[in-house]
């Protein structure tokens, strides 16, 4: 069934009439479409996904749905509105033995989550004229939409838990994208439903890159009141480095980071991959500071590249230990050796300057 790896253009050429191609290769593509489903979704084609998984607007074959959601089921790029939509189209929902309606859950949810967010963030009621850049409290998206994001939550497939897994790794970066702070204890605590361990890791690295420090904030808080020590284990030991490198943002970033440091949350090194990196002037300037606890300049001196003369000067300046090679004894004195070389150039290209 190779015909289904091909574009989505070619095979509406296959099933064109007008093309002539033969009627039992046209029926054939038709049969065998529902085993596809994810390589036919993958494309993203929406009049595609119609003429080969639905006729009539129904499901060509609905009972093939009754079971869990594979990743590659999902609408790729969708919104989430659009996504539930297409859920909703795609998958029958297994009956609730409670009788509680999808709606009634996550209506319950909703308040439960929002009542939590801001009981949170009432105890920071100067943050708002402290920071600049973060989004407007709890106002980001309306109840609504939140609904959306707490209906993908609380949907029940047939195929619970890899559906769960799906759902989760969907909603999470959607979720932070929208700067929305509201269902963070939703997603967090759900027990069976919410995040694992896993995916906390994952929430606190997506805040970093794409979110907020009202985001964070109630995340950490969350995550201090959670009897699930591994959460919280995950939370002190996830890929926040990298993260703050990656943001898209960096003042958003540096507000969360500042406020990680503020508690004392330090970056351990052996639950991560770093590769060499260039710092901008706002990362490099917290790294260099004294106020930095985060990220053990000790441990990160090896992980920095300053290759703009500008960098170099303003860390000479502020912390010329930097430059310093550690002990012969040391288990990076071999490194050590090579930054050395290197900073002989450094200074003598800085004589260079100077004169």
């Amino acid at each position: 069934m190779d015909h289904f790896y091909s574009s989505a253009s070619s095979i509406q050429y296959i099933m064109d009439i007008k093309n002539n191609f033969p009627p039992a290769l046209i029926n054939m593509i038709k049969d065998g479409a529902y085993n596809h489903s994810g390589t036919i979704i993958s494309t993203g084609d929406r009049q595609l996904i119609e003429q080969l998984l639905f006729n009539d607007g129904q499901l060509y074959k609905p009972s093939h749905y009754d079971r869990a959601i594979n990743e590659d089921e999902l609408l790729p790029n969708a919104p989430p509105a659009e996504q539930l939509a297409h859920i909703e189209m795609m998958f029958r929902q297994e009956p609730s033995d409670d009788g509680v309606t999808l709606e009634e859950r996550s209506l319950k949810h909703l308040e439960s989550s929002k009542s939590k967010a801001f009981s949170i963030l009432s105890q920071y009621s100067s943050l708002a004229t402290t920071t600049t850049h973060s989004s407007q409290v709890g106002d980001c998206i309306g109840d609504e939409q939140r609904m959306v994001f707490l209906k993908l939550g609380e949907r029940r497939f047939y195929g619970e838990m890899k559906s769960r897994e799906v759902i989760i790794k969907y909603l999470i970066p959607q979720y932070v994208l929208t700067g929305d702070c509201m269902l963070i204890p939703y997603i967090i605590e759900r027990s069976g439903r919410g995040c694992n361990s896993n995916h906390v890791s994952n929430l606190i690295k997506q805040i970093i890159r794409h979110g907020n420090i009202y985001q964070i904030i109630v995340a950490h808080e969350v995550l201090e009141e959670s009897d699930v020590p591994e959460f919280r284990m995950d939370f002190f030991n996830g890929d926040i480095y990298n993260s703050f490198l990656e943001a898209d943002d960096v003042s958003n970033s540096l507000e969360v980071i500042k406020y990680l440091n503020s508690k004392n949350v330090v970056q351990r090194l052996n639950t991560i991959t770093i590769n060499p990196c260039v710092l901008n002037d706002q990362q490099l300037k917290f790294m260099m500071s004294d106020d930095n606890k985060i990220f053990e300049i000790c441990q990160f001196r090896h992980r920095l590249l300053l290759l703009e003369a500008h960098h170099i000067d303003y860390v000479l300046q502020v912390k010329p230990s930097f430059f310093q090679p550690l002990s012969p004894n040391s288990g990076q004195y071999l490194i050590d050796r090579m930054f050395e070389e290197l900073n002989i150039i450094i200074f003598s290209l800085e004589d260079i300057h100077m004169h």
